[in-house]
């Protein structure tokens, strides 16, 4: 569970390297409370064995309060207002146009160079996330009980903090942020066994690893999931200790 950074690991590598089927619940642009109601909704619907969240710092502040599974959960149980949907009108209609008269009217692609979007990435895209920070006392709340209830019932529970690029490191200095970032690592160890790739290193400070600060590239994410699900010796990763 997690944003875009955990929706891109490929479940078919996890379950090769793991031996074990993972269904992937993270979606692009998520939020710590999408995480926090899909993981209930996952319960309601499956026999949990193993959880992963990943939740790096920009998700992990009260005023990134985007959720849109309430929606989701109400379209499930009332099929009809699928048909109805202003949003699911306006993509079924980008579809047709797509399939029909080959118009792409979203492209899956930024109108500009890298080096541009890597900026604006660093700049209006990170403030809007670091600049209006606030420390998320209600989310800390919800991942203890989450933790509470994975005791309960024999469920592992891990964090991954995915990598972002040291130039987004950067911005926690920048934005006055430090200790807040200290002590958000500290709360998630607290809870739970936590991995951290976001640390400076030399995948971290190579921008070949990263298409964007936010978001690595396929060999980054193969590295994670074979530390992650492998087993493999913690070459990027570290393990968290939680304060005793």
């Amino acid at each position: 569970m997690g944003d875009s950074r955990i929706d891109g690991l490929n479940t078919n590598e996890i379950q090769r390297i793991s031996g074990e089927k993972y269904s992937n619940l993270a979606y692009g642009g998520g939020t710590a409370y999408e995480i926090i109601d899909t993981f209930w909704f996952a319960t309601k619907r499956t026999s949990l064995k193993k959880v992963y969240i990943g939740i790096n710092f920009n998700l992990f502040s009260s005023n990134n309060k985007g959720n849109r599974v309430p929606e989701t959960i109400s379209l499930i149980q009332f099929p009809l207002r699928y048909y109805l949907n202003l949003y699911i009108t306006k993509i079924s209609f980008y579809h047709l146009a797509s399939k029909l008269w080959g118009i792409n009217l979203v492209s899956e692609s930024q109108n500009m160079e890298k080096a541009a979007f890597w900026n604006k990435q660093l700049g209006i895209t990170t403030e809007a996330f670091y600049k209006v920070y606030s420390w998320p006392d209600a989310i800390i709340k919800e991942l203890n009980r989450i933790k509470d209830y994975c005791k309960e019932n024999n469920i592992e529970l891990y964090f991954i903090i995915p990598p972002t690029h040291a130039d987004l490191q950067n911005k926690v200095l920048y934005y006055s942020l430090s200790k807040e970032y200290g002590q958000y690592k500290q709360v998630l160890a607290d809870i739970s066994e936590t991995i951290d790739f976001d640390y400076p290193n030399e995948w971290t400070k190579n921008k070949e690893s990263f298409s964007d600060p936010y978001h690595i590239k396929e060999a980054l994410k193969l590295e994670m999931v074979k530390e992650i699900f492998g087993k493999d010796q913690m070459r990027i990763g570290h393990i968290l200790k939680a304060k005793k």
